[in-house]
């Protein structure tokens, strides 16, 4: 991978300095930097961009603005946008940021099971307690209230990434990865067709991504019926 110098990067902070364009930045609920964005020339929706090199860059404009007296809050924004889309030289970021209604979409779904939920917290996983589920998913019903589209087929595609998120973070999908993970060593002896297929398969319907900070559903396997 090819990488951005940091000197580079400094340099579009500091052309920052002396710009004037303004972009409504804010933040979600849980703390990542959204800004509003045109996909397919259809928009603006909000993203979420909570690289910490980013958010850290924003706050202390911010900061640099409120000690000086300056609305600094809604200036620089596009020479920041413009180091985003050098970030991924900079930083490994293999993944399309999740717009903030399909992230809300997938997760109220995830509350909305019966199964237990949890995050993952390092190799630990943190559960949620039943009382404390309904704010949750009232706090998520509210981003997906002010973050989705009203427009019929915007939303129909909102909803549909929102599944297909879903499923990427299913047990079933988590399970496929790790099976991949045992037949990819080499003790394991696995054919190289059986192999390839596998491999397929799993990058088509279940590619890797990060699932710390989010809520995951627990796999319960069903009751077995006694003879």
């Amino acid at each position: 991978m090819r990488s951005f110098s940091t000197l580079s990067f400094l340099c579009v902070i500091a052309l920052a300095m002396t710009a004037h364009a303004e972009v409504p930045l804010r933040w979600d609920a849980t703390g990542h930097v959204v800004v509003p964005t045109l996909v397919n020339g259809t928009g603006p929706e909000p993203r979420l961009f909570g690289t910490p090199f980013l958010d850290r860059t924003v706050e202390m404009l911010i900061s640099r603005g409120s000690a000086s007296g300056r609305p600094y809050q809604m200036k620089y924004a596009a020479f920041l946008l413009w180091g985003l889309a050098l970030l991924p030289h900079a930083v490994e970021a293999d993944q399309t940021p999740v717009s903030v209604c399909v992230e809300a979409l997938e997760q109220l779904e995830t509350l909305q099971t019966l199964a237990p939920v949890y995050k993952l917290t390092g190799q630990k996983r943190k559960y949620i307690a039943d009382a404390d589920r309904p704010a949750e998913v009232v706090r998520l019903k509210t981003i997906v209230a002010e973050s989705c589209s009203a427009k019929p087929e915007t939303r129909q595609r909102e909803q549909s990434e929102a599944e297909q998120l879903h499923l990427v973070r299913s047990p079933g999908c988590m399970e496929d990865r790790e099976r991949l993970s045992i037949m990819e060593k080499k003790a394991s002896r696995t054919p190289e067709d059986d192999l390839a297929r596998t491999r397929k398969r799993v990058e088509a319907h279940c590619p890797d991504l990060d699932l710390s900070n989010v809520w995951l559903v627990q796999w319960v396997p069903p009751p077995i019926s006694p003879p």
